[in-house]
């Protein structure tokens, strides 16, 4: 669970607009009346009287399910052996910096790709050429784990947010078998690893709306307009790419942690799972109703459509007045939200929209434009006591800050 940056904005009383990323960014706007004429006014004007506004920005992470992401304080003591061990690997791997083929074998490549074949993913043929012209001989720790611009095109952390954890609309959780997350299976070797992988990525039914879609479904083209450093030779096979560079990361994954503690890291991530993945929501909305309490504004962003339904708990409706947007996407977990105290502010209403077409017109000409559904919420709000006007908005930034520039101008 990432940290809450609690910040405190001197904001000037007239008209403010507090624009939180992951951090509480504070301008000052004029809002002329109706939103069809919504619009900046650049001009910054001096005014003598003052007021503070305590503001919370908070990026949840519902996205990020993985127990080993942060060192934390923990009971066992093989703990801190097994990430000491972890970190060495990695630094220095030495001989244990094998090539990928010795992990990820050329058999299990042609199962991958009997796997498109099958189920029509377009693209297995460029890919196949990609794993023996590229990745098979790569190093698994200097020149794959350690890549930089794997990180920059995205084809490991997409189709690792979108597959990692999944919440059914019945309730139930389905979870990849990786090291990262909190898959409950035994995964002693990569093989084991391997028939369970192919099993939930490619035969796991997710129920829909409208049917049932298979776990590689979900994951999404990579758009180049987005995501710069991918080559326009792989934004039109980014999904079979992604799923073989998903399937090397969870490959040498596995191999690296068995290699280091076959006996231990397993149970080490139960316990982890069991004391801060598994009750996640519910310890968010403690905190929220305990040390931030007493807030005017919290920014959340990074919330699931599920988290949503703890925000409904009459605890939290009686202390704070919930934004939500018009907007948001309840299959994704990147929804922005606002939570005002209650009954501070009066006539508030969503302009994220307005805010949206203006940025459509400014990237049209300037810029393109990667802000997807429930990324922004923005609402005006008149404080009740002193009829000062607002602008508050939830961001959640990303992809390099390619989104925050044009938000901004």
């Amino acid at each position: 669970m990432r940290n809450s940056n609690l910040k405190r904005c001197h904001i000037i009383k007239y008209v403010v607009v507090v624009l939180v990323l992951s951090f509480c960014f504070v301008v000052l706007y004029s809002l002329h009346n109706g939103h069809e004429g919504f619009k900046a006014d650049t001009s910054f004007k001096t005014l003598s009287s003052q007021k503070t506004v305590s503001a919370v920005t908070w990026n949840i992470a519902a996205i990020n399910n993985n127990p080993f992401e942060y060192w934390i304080t923990a009971d066992s003591n093989n703990y801190d052996v097994i990430m000491q061990k972890v970190s060495r690997f990695v630094d220095a791997p030495g001989l244990n910096d094998i090539p990928i083929h010795k992990v990820f074998t050329d058999q299990m490549l042609i199962e991958l790709l009997k796997e498109f074949q099958r189920n029509q993913i377009f693209g297995s043929n460029e890919t196949a050429s990609i794993w023996y012209g590229d990745l098979r001989n790569r190093k698994i720790i200097s020149e794959f784990i350690k890549d930089p611009l794997l990180g920059k095109k995205r084809l490991i952390s997409m189709p690792d947010r979108i597959t990692n954890t999944i919440h059914t609309d019945s309730g139930s959780i389905l979870m990849r078998p990786t090291v990262v997350n909190c898959y409950q299976a035994e995964l002693n070797s990569v093989s084991e690893w391997w028939t369970r992988w192919k099993h939930y990525m490619f035969r796991t039914d997710i129920p829909q709306k409208h049917g049932q879609d298979k776990i590689y479904s979900l994951i999404p083209k990579i758009e180049k307009s987005k995501y710069p450093s991918i080559s326009e030779k792989e934004e039109p096979i980014s999904i079979p790419l992604s799923i073989l560079s998903l399937a090397l990361f969870d490959s040498i994954l596995v191999h690296m942690m068995n290699q280091i503690d076959r006996d231990s890291w397993q149970l080490i991530r139960r316990d982890i799972c069991k004391k801060c993945n598994f009750h996640k929501n519910e310890r968010i909305i403690e905190i929220l109703l305990s040390t931030y309490r007493n807030s005017d504004v919290i920014f959340l962003q990074e919330v699931s459509g599920r988290f949503f339904k703890n925000l409904n708990d009459d605890n939290v409706r009686n202390t704070f007045d919930i934004v939500e947007s018009d907007f948001l996407d309840p299959n994704r977990d990147q929804n922005s939200f606002i939570l005002l105290k209650k009954g501070k502010y009066m006539n508030v209403q969503e302009v994220t929209e307005p805010i949206l077409r203006i940025l459509r017109n400014v990237t049209e000409k300037n810029f393109k434009n990667p802000i997807v559904p429930g990324d922004l919420i923005a609402v005006t709000a008149i404080d009740r006591d002193d009829k000062a006007r607002y602008l508050f908005a939830s961001f959640h930034g990303d992809t390099n800050g390619y989104s925050l520039f044009p938000l901004l101008i």
